[in-house]
């Protein structure tokens, strides 16, 4: 098993762009000496608790200031893209990286991103998302020249010529990147094309049931295909706080960047989709707080605790690949977030490292 970090970004809106952004590659940084494996940024363009609206620029900072670290994009909203564009520019990541690129898509959730490209309805993003990215893997995967029309895009990919010297773009991977998908529903449809596809698959911090729910779907999507599905693709993001003691990880996991963000970000937005319940079903959902995700259902404590919690967690979803913990706004205190990162990286990681070789 394995370690990453994700640049949410979980901002404070009050953070400035610039020092916000800097944080980001500063904590990508901490991860690859900690020993972390991976490195996550996403994308949004209207939410001041989501502030970063170009994760291939954080992934090119900070493949400049890292040698190691996986660096992957959790993930680009295609309906907001030219699929011919993001196509190139990934590429162009992959060459920059050394290879480190994993390419994360989505159709974007966030009504506020959609209202500013005018795609309001849910279901059309869905289907330009579809159609953009049987563009990019054309792109990425078929002999050139080639022709591509769909509902939504049209690609006349033209041959080489030696005049031009092009075109003559590729990946540094091949035949590309890896490619995630993530899903929210327990049964959810985008997982199971993930499956289909062969794609990583990407859940984020429910209930047990949901998250089997998740890896069911992807299996089920897999087989359709003849594909077998493996554990250690399945990427867990799911809060993570180590101390050098319980008292000192719970302080951590309540602080005010962490409180604030669930508190009046993250947890009102789940509370307008109807599922704030997933987070613990049966729960009242006035209980539902940062505080108490924090005491009974996030991995906090110290390496030891975290090392026990981690454990009964991979038992009971059958075992996963890498746990991902999101990276939080703490410009006001650096050195706690950053001890925490050092603890999982160098304590906690080593200890379940084989657990799935039990």
């Amino acid at each position: 098993m394995e370690f990453g970090v994700f640049a949410v970004p979980f901002r404070l809106p009050e953070t400035s762009l610039a020092d916000g952004l800097k944080w980001d590659v500063q904590v990508t940084r901490w991860a690859e000496e900690y020993g972390l494996h991976e490195a996550w940024y996403a994308e949004h363009y209207t939410l001041g608790w989501e502030n970063t609206c170009a994760p291939e620029l954080i992934v090119a900072a900070a493949s400049q200031v890292t040698s190691r670290i996986r660096l992957a994009i959790g993930a680009n909203l295609l309906p907001y893209h030219n699929p011919i564009a993001l196509a190139h520019r990934l590429m162009q990541l992959d060459q920059m990286t050394g290879g480190r690129l994993i390419a994360g898509f989505g159709a974007g959730g966030y009504e506020t991103d959609a209202q500013l490209f005018g795609l309001p309805d849910l279901d059309e993003r869905r289907l330009i998302a579809k159609d953009a990215l049987d563009v990019i893997l054309a792109i990425w995967t078929q002999p050139r020249p080639f022709k591509l029309v769909n509902a939504h895009f049209s690609v006349d990919y033209p041959p080489y010529d030696p005049f031009w010297g092009g075109p003559n773009w590729t990946s540094h991977q091949t035949p590309h990147p890896r490619v995630a998908v993530a899903g929210i529903s327990a049964g959810s449809s985008s997982l199971r094309e993930a499956g289909r596809r062969g794609f990583i698959p990407m859940s984020f911090d429910l209930a047990p049931d949901y998250l089997r729910g998740h890896w069911a779907a992807y299996a089920e999507g897999a087989a359709e295909t003849g594909l077998t599905p493996r554990r250690e693709d399945w990427r867990l993001f799911k809060m993570i706080f180590v101390g050098r003691s319980d008292e000192e990880a719970l302080a951590l996991a309540t602080a005010a960047p962490v409180r604030r963000v669930f508190d009046e970000f993250v947890l009102r937005v789940y509370e307008r989709f109807g599922l704030l319940g997933s987070f613990a079903p049966g729960v009242p959902e006035d209980q539902i707080t940062a505080d108490y995700l924090a005491r009974n259902v996030w991995l906090v404590g110290s390496p030891d605790t975290v090392v026990d919690k981690i454990t009964r967690v991979y038992d009971e979803l059958g075992g996963f690949g890498v746990l991902v913990t999101p990276a939080f706004d703490f410009l006001d205190d650096p050195d706690a977030f950053r001890r925490s990162l050092e603890l999982l990286g160098r304590e906690v990681a080593p200890r379940v490292a084989n657990l799935g070789a039990r």
